[in-house]
Order: structure tokens, then sequence, then C-alpha cells
């Protein structure tokens, strides 16, 4: 369990992460490769077969399943800005009902220095 000293910083961790997005918003979208293209859209696909599925269906393993899809969409490479504004936008979302960890940022400050250096 965190402490709430944790806690806060984990928040001001989430707070500056969406401060960011504002910033670079602006930046120019590289070209995207077509593998990473490839897979941010199969992954989204089964994300939304998943989500889906979680609000038609009752069960714990829909639910995981979800959990899992969505997972898998924070890991695979955003191929550009609009990508990274729905993994942004999915953690704001995700930490009204949770605490996010560092792990949380690990994926999206790689996709950051990669769209922002091309």
């Amino acid at each position: 369990m965190k402490s709430e000293t944790t806690s806060a910083l984990d928040r001001r961790s989430a707070m500056a992460a969406l401060a960011t997005t504002g910033a670079v918003a602006a930046m120019p979208a590289p070209a995207a490769g077509a593998a990473d293209r490839a897979a941010w859209d199969a992954a989204m696909a089964r994300y939304m077969v998943a989500k889906a599925e979680m609000h038609r269906l009752p069960g714990d393993a829909v639910v995981l399943r979800f959990i899992d899809a969505e997972k898998a969409m924070f890991e695979t490479r955003a191929p550009d800005m609009q990508a990274f504004r729905w993994k942004v936008e999915r953690i704001r979302e995700n930490c009204e009902h949770s605490v996010l960890e560092k792990e949380d940022f690990d994926c999206l400050l790689a996709d950051l220095q990669r769209l922002g250096s091309a």
C-alpha cells in the first residue's frame, strides 16, 4: 500500500505529464513507420473488441481481457502525436480511479522522446 506522500507524488507526476501534453501537441508529427502504425492499429482493434465485450458480457475474465488490451496499448509505440494523446487521456481517466505508478509513465516518456526527436 502506498503512503500518502507517495500518492501525492504520483498525482504531481500525472499532472506534470498532462501539462506537457499541451506543449508537445504543437510539435509537428513525424511520419510513422509502417511497423509502428500496423502494431498500433492491431492493438487498438483488440482494445476496442475487449472494451465492447466488457460492456455487454459479465465476468472477471472479460474485465481481465480489457485490462490486458489496455496495457498492450500503453506498451505499443505511439506512431504519432494523436496516439500519444490517446495514451495521456487514458492515464488521466484512469488516475481518477487509482494511484499511478512510475512505470505507468515509462512508455509515455519513451514515446515523447522518440516523437519529439524525429
